[in-house]
C-alpha cells in the first residue's frame, strides 16, 4: 500500500526525471505566501480587537480565506515554476479540494489566535496551520495528471513536514515577542509573523518538491507549451488574487468603519448626557464642555487614524495596478488591469463618501462658496455620465438654461448633482434619465436653483420613500433592481442640500420612475459679471516632469511603499536610494549628497518632519535642498501643516508616478528658478498645427475620437473655471488666493498640449510659497491668465473641428 506513495525500492537513474526552476515565479510564490499571510495576521488583530461580534465573524473569516487562499496560490504557482520535460494537467476537482485544507487551518488557526496565548496554545495552533499546509501541498499534487508516476521519498516527506509545523510555530511566537516590545506598532508584529509563516509555507512546498520522485522517459518539446501555459495560469492567478485582496479590504473596511459609527454614536450619546448634566451649575456646565470637546478631538482623530490606514494599503494596490498597466502586457491583461483600477478608485470614491459624511455628523464640515456659472458646469457633469447611459441603452437626457450665474460651492453641487444622476442611471433598465436645471423662488422670494433628476425606473414603494434619506439605508426589494453601495449617497445629498439652506424631496410611482428634487439658495449675481465657466473634468494626470537627472533620496518605513517607489523611478533618469526610518535619512544625508527628499510622515525611531529638521541642521548647502512630504494624511489641514513646517512640497497617498513625478519636478524648478526670475513670454496665440497638439495626441492616443472630444471640452471646462478665479482674485488683489487656481493649471495644462502655459503657472505659484515679489507674482499670474484665455480658445476650435 505504502508502496503507491513512497519510493520504498530503488529505480534506475534514467528513469528518474529532473526539472529546472523559473526563478522569477519561484520569488513570486515566496513573496504571495509572506504577503498573504502578513495581511491575515493584521486583519486577525483587528478582527480580535473588536467589540463586535458580526466584525469579529467577518474579519476572522475574510483573513482565513486570505490566508487559505495565498497558501493554495503558493503551491500552484510555485508548481508551474518547476519545469518537467513531460506535459503536465491538472484534476480540476482534485484542485478545488485541495483548497479547503488550507481555508480551515487558517480560519480555526486565525480564530483561536488572541494576546494572551499561552506557548502551549501557540505550538497547537502552529501543528494545525503547518499540517493544513501539508495536507494542501499534498493534495495539490495528487492533482498532477501526467505520464510518469509520482513518488516520495520517505524521509525528506517527513522533513517537509517538520519544516511546516515548526516555521508555522516560529511565527506565532515571533508575532508574539514583537506585539510586546513593539506595543506601538503592532503592524511590525504581523508583519513579522507573516514574514516567517510565508518561509513556513514556501519551505514546505520547496522542501516537498525536493521529496517528490518523477518515475518515467522524458517527452521532448513538452517544456515549452507547459512553460507557456504556466504564464497565463499565473496571470490569471495572480490577477485573481488581486481582487480578492481588494475585496477583503473593502469588506474590512466597511466594518471598521461600522465599528467607528457605533463607537461615535456611544461618544455622542455621552456627549448629550454630558450636556445636559451641564445646566445644573456654571462649574458643572464648564467641565461637560472641556470633556465635550475631548471628545470631539478623539472623534476626529480616530477619523484621521482611519482615514491614514486605509489610504496606506490603498496606495499600494492602486501603484501596483499602475505599474501593470505600464508593462507591455496583452490587450485581454490590459483590460482586466483597467477594470481593477476602475473598482479601487470606486473603493477611494466609498473613502471619500465614509469621511464626508463623518465630516457632516461632527459638524467639521465648510462649505466654500464662489461665483460660477452653473449652465456649463452641469453640462460637464452630465458629459461623464454619457458612456454609462449609452452602455445601458438609455436615453439622458438635459435641460439647462443658456444663462445662470450663481454663487454656491461647485464641488458640492456637482458631489449631488453626481449621486442623483448616478442613482438614477444604476437603477433604470430601459428608458430614459433626465436632468433639468432651472431658476425660481422660495415663498420667502429668495432667489433658488432646482435641480430635478427624472427616471423611467421601476420606482421605490411608498412605505419605502420616507427611508431613503436615512444613513446606510439600501433598497431592498423584489420588485426593485437592487444595486449594492454604502447607503450613504442620498444622505450625503440631503445634508449637503440642507447645509447650502436647500430641501430635497422625491416623488415616485412603482414601476413608472422616481423624480428627486433640489431646491438651493443661491445670490443673484449680475450676468454680465460673471464669466462663463464650464464643466469640471475628470482627474487629469501630468506627464513626468521634464527635469535633468536627480538624486532622490526617500525615507519609508512600508516595504511596499519602498518597492512601489523604486518601480516607479524606472526609466526615468533619477537616482532613487530609500531607507527604513528617519535616522537612516539623517545618516544618508551625512553620507551623500541628494537633489530632492521624499519623507514619509509617520515612521519608527525618528518620524520625518524630526529627520528633516536634523538633515537642514547638517550644511548650509542641505538647509536649501526641497524636502517632499509623503503622507495618508489626507485632509487640507494636514497639508497646510506640513507645508508650514518647512516641507517644499506635499504628496498624499494613494498617488500615482505621474503626481509624484510632476511635485519632483515642481519643487526641483523651484529651487533653480528661485535665483534669477525670468520675464514670463508673452501670451500666445496657439493653433492646431503646433507641436501642443501633437503632444495632446500623444498623451491621450488610446482615446476614441468621441471620448478625446468629450475629455477636450471638459479640459476647456476646467481651465476656464480656473482662469476666471484667477481673474477674481487679481482684481482683489489676493495674492495667497491665486496658489490654488494656479497649481490646479500647472499640473494640468502639460498634459494636455499647453505645455509652456504649465511653466509659466508653476513658475508663478513657486514664487507665491517661497515668498517672492508681490509685483512680479501679479505680473506672472496676468500673463498666465493671458496665455490661458488663448489655450481655452484653441482647445474650444479643436474641439469643433472633431
Amino acid at each position: 500500500m505504502l508502496d503507491r506513495f513512497f519510493l520504498l525500492g530503488d529505480v534506475a537513474p534514467t528513469e528518474l526525471l529532473t526539472g529546472t526552476y523559473d526563478y522569477r515565479l519561484v520569488a513570486l510564490s515566496v513573496a504571495i505566501a509572506i504577503l498573504s499571510s502578513a495581511l491575515a495576521y493584521h486583519l486577525a488583530a483587528f478582527a480580535n480587537a473588536s467589540r463586535e461580534r458580526l466584525s469579529r465573524v467577518v474579519g476572522i473569516g475574510t483573513s482565513g480565506v486570505v490566508m487559505g487562499t495565498g497558501v493554495w496560490m503558493m503551491h500552484f504557482i510555485g508548481m508551474m515554476s518547476f519545469q518537467l520535460c513531460v506535459q503536465v494537467s491538472y484534476d480540476p476537482a482534485i484542485t478545488a479540494l485541495s483548497l479547503l485544507p488550507a481555508l480551515a487551518a487558517s480560519w480555526l488557526a486565525l480564530s483561536r489566535t488572541s494576546e494572551q496565548d499561552s506557548a502551549l496554545r501557540m505550538v497547537i495552533n502552529g501543528t494545525l496551520i503547518g499540517a493544513g499546509i501539508g495536507l494542501m501541498h499534498y493534495g495539490g499534487m495528487a492533482a498532477m495528471v501526467m505520464a510518469p508516476s509520482l513518488r516520495y521519498d520517505p524521509a525528506l516527506f517527513v522533513v517537509s513536514l517538520i519544516v511546516a509545523i515548526g516555521l508555522a510555530i516560529a511565527s506565532l511566537f515571533v508575532r508574539g515577542a514583537l506585539r510586546t516590545r513593539l506595543q506601538q506598532r503592532r503592524w511590525l508584529s504581523n508583519a513579522g509573523g507573516g514574514a516567517v509563516l510565508g518561509l513556513a509555507i514556501s519551505g514546505m512546498h520547496y522542501m516537498a518538491i525536493l521529496a517528490t520522485r518523477f518515475i518515467g522517459q522524458e517527452e521532448p518539446g513538452s517544456e515549452v507549451l507547459q512553460s507557456s501555459t504556466s504564464m497565463v495560469v499565473v496571470l490569471i492567478m495572480s490577477k485573481v488574487l488581486v481582487a480578492l485582496v481588494i475585496f477583503v479590504v473593502v469588506i474590512n473596511m466597511l466594518l471598521r468603519y461600522r465599528d467607528l459609527y457605533f463607537r461615535s454614536k456611544a461618544l455622542a450619546e455621552m456627549e448629550a448626557r454630558l450636556r445636559e448634566q451641564a445646566d445644573a451649575s456654571k462649574l458643572i456646565a464648564e467641565e461637560a464642555k472641556d470633556k465635550a470637546e475631548l471628545l470631539a478631538n478623539m472623534r476626529s482623530e480616530f477619523l484621521s487614524s482611519m482615514s491614514h490606514e486605509i489610504r496606506t494599503p490603498m496606495h499600494g494596490i492602486m501603484g501596483l495596478i499602475g505599474e501593470i498597466q505600464r508593462q507591455p502586457i496583452s490587450p485581454k491583461v490590459r483590460e482586466l488591469a483597467e477594470l481593477l483600477d476602475v473598482v479601487t478608485r470606486n473603493m477611494l470614491h466609498l473613502l471619500n463618501d465614509i469621511l464626508d459624511y463623518s465630516k457632516l455628523e461632527g459638524g467639521q464640515f465648510q462649505l466654500q462658496p464662489r461665483r460660477y456659472q452653473m449652465t456649463t458646469e452641469v453640462q460637464g457633469v452630465t458629459a461623464s455620465f454619457d458612456a454609462t447611459a449609452r452602455h445601458k441603452g438609455l436615453t439622458l437626457i438635459t435641460e439647462v438654461p443658456a444663462d445662470l450665474p450663481v454663487t454656491l460651492d461647485p464641488v458640492r453641487v456637482n458631489q449631488i448633482i453626481n449621486n442623483l444622476v448616478g442613482n438614477a442611471i444604476k437603477f433604470t433598465e430601459r428608458g430614459f434619465v433626465k436632468l433639468s436645471v432651472d431658476e425660481t423662488h422660495n415663498p420667502q422670494g429668495a432667489r433658488c436653483v432646482r435641480i430635478q433628476v427624472e427616471d423611467s425606473g421601476v420606482g421605490i414603494r411608498p412605505e419605502v420613500r420616507d427611508k431613503i434619506f436615512d444613513k446606510y439605508y439600501q433598497v431592498v426589494d423584489s420588485s426593485i433592481n437592487y444595486v449594492s453601495g454604502t447607503g450613504l449617497g442620498l444622505s450625503i445629498c440631503k445634508q449637503l442640500t440642507t447645509l447650502m439652506g436647500g430641501s430635497i424631496s422625491v416623488a415616485s410611482e412603482l414601476g413608472r420612475g422616481t423624480t428627486f428634487t433640489v431646491e438651493i439658495p443661491c445670490d443673484a449675481v449680475a450676468a454680465d459679471a460673471v464669466a462663463p465657466v464650464e464643466a469640471a473634468p475628470q482627474a487629469v494626470t501630468a506627464p513626468v516632469a521634464e527635469t535633468s537627472a536627480l538624486r532622490v533620496l526617500a525615507a519609508d518605513d512600508n516595504s511596499i511603499n519602498r518597492a512601489l517607489l523604486t518601480a516607479y523611478f524606472q526609466d526615468t533618469g533619477h537616482t532613487l536610494v530609500t531607507v527604513e526610518d528617519g535616522r537612516q535619512a539623517v545618516d544618508a544625508a551625512k553620507k551623500s549628497d541628494f537633489d530632492v527628499v521624499l519623507m514619509d510622515i509617520g515612521m519608527p525611531v525618528l518620524n520625518g518632519p524630526a529627520a528633516m529638521d536634523e538633515i537642514r541642521r547638517i550644511s548650509d548647502a542641505w538647509a536649501q535642498r526641497p524636502f517632499i512630504a509623503l503622507t495618508a494624511n489626507a485632509r487640507k489641514e494636514d497639508k497646510q501643516d506640513y507645508l508650514a513646517k518647512g516641507f517644499a512640497g506635499y504628496v498624499s497617498k494613494p498617488f500615482t508616478r505621474e503626481e509624484l513625478m510632476a511635485e519632483i519636478g515642481r519643487v526641483a524648478n523651484a529651487k533653480t528658478q528661485h535665483a534669477a526670475l525670468q520675464e514670463p513670454a508673452a501670451a500666445e496665440e496657439l493653433d492646431e498645427d503646433s507641436n501642443e497638439l501633437e503632444v495632446l495626441m500623444d498623451n491621450f492616443a488610446a482615446f476614441s475620437p468621441a471620448d478625446l472630444k468629450n475629455f477636450i471640452v471638459s479640459a476647456a471646462a476646467q481651465l476656464h473655471l480656473n482662469l476666471s478665479i484667477i481673474r477674481d482674485r487679481l482684481h482683489a488683489n489676493d495674492v495667497e488666493g491665486l496658489e490654488e487656481p494656479l497649481h490646479c493649471i500647472a499640473g494640468s495644462a502639460p498634459a494636455i498640449g499647453c505645455v509652456r502655459l504649465g511653466q509659466i503657472t508653476r513658475q508663478a505659484m513657486d514664487h507665491i510659497r517661497t515668498g517672492g515679489p508681490k509685483a512680479q507674482i501679479l505680473q506672472l499670474a496676468q500673463s498666465s491668465l493671458a496665455m490661458g484665455e488663448g489655450s481655452v480658445q484653441w482647445l474650444h476650435r479643436l474641439a469643433r473641428g472633431m
